[in-house]
C-alpha cells in the first residue's frame, strides 16, 4: 500500500509541477479540465484496489498505466461509450492526457458509468497505446452495481501481450454482446 500511494502522489505532483495548477472544476479552463481527470484517475486506481487487492502490485511494477472514466450504452442492437482519461509512466513521470470513443453493434441493452485501468508491463505497449492509440474489438460484457453496499461485478483481461485492462463499474448496469471498435488518442488541448 506504500508503494501504491506513492505512485498516487507521483502522478499528481508530477502534473502539479509542470505548471498545472488546481482550482475549482465549475470552469472549464485546460488546468482545471487537467486536474479533473487527475482526480478521476486517483479514484479509479483507488477503487480498483479497494475490490481487486492483487491490482495494487501489478500497477506498482508497470511500466505505465492509463486510466479512463468511460460512459457506456447500449441499446437493442447499438452500442456507444465516450471517456477521458490519461496515461502515466512510473519510469519516466510524463503524464499523457487523453480521449477514449467505442460504437458498436450487437446485442444489448442498458448504461454504465465505469473506470478502464490499462496497465502496461513494458515501454512499448505502453509508447504504441500513447502513440498510436489502439483499436480493440469484440466484447461480451455484465456489469452492475446496486448501491454503496451492493454487489459489483467487474472484469479484467489482457488484450496485447504485456498489457492488461480492468474495468470497474462505477454505477449502472448493462447486459451486452457485441463486436465494437474502441480508439484512444491523446488530448491535443491539454497536452
Amino acid at each position: 500500500m506504500k508503494n501504491f500511494k506513492i505512485l498516487l502522489a507521483s502522478i499528481i505532483s508530477t502534473v502539479m509541477f509542470s505548471g498545472f495548477s488546481f482550482g475549482s472544476f465549475s470552469n472549464d479552463s485546460d488546468d482545471e479540465r487537467r486536474a479533473k481527470r487527475v482526480a478521476e484517475s486517483r479514484e479509479a486506481l483507488e477503487l480498483l484496489v479497494k475490490e481487486e487487492p492483487k491490482a495494487e502490485k501489478e500497477i506498482v511494477n508497470a511500466y505505465g498505466i492509463a486510466t479512463f472514466k468511460n460512459y457506456g450504452m447500449s441499446m437493442m442492437m447499438m452500442s456507444a461509450d465516450g471517456g477521458r482519461g490519461l496515461a502515466y509512466s512510473n519510469k519516466t513521470k510524463k503524464v499523457t492526457f487523453m480521449n477514449m470513443a467505442s460504437g458498436g453493434m450487437g446485442m444489448g441493452l442498458g448504461a454504465k458509468e465505469y473506470y478502464s485501468v490499462f496497465v502496461f508491463d513494458d515501454e512499448k505497449a505502453f509508447n504504441d497505446f500513447v502513440e498510436d492509440g489502439w483499436e480493440i474489438n469484440s466484447e461480451a460484457d455484465i456489469s452492475f452495481t446496486q448501491d454503496d453496499n451492493g454487489e459489483k461485478l467487474n472484469e479484467s483481461y489482457s488484450v496485447a501481450k504485456g498489457v492488461k485492462v480492468y474495468k470497474v463499474t462505477k454505477n449502472g448496469a448493462i447486459l451486452q454482446m457485441n463486436m465494437h471498435g474502441s480508439k484512444y488518442w491523446k488530448c491535443k488541448d491539454l497536452n
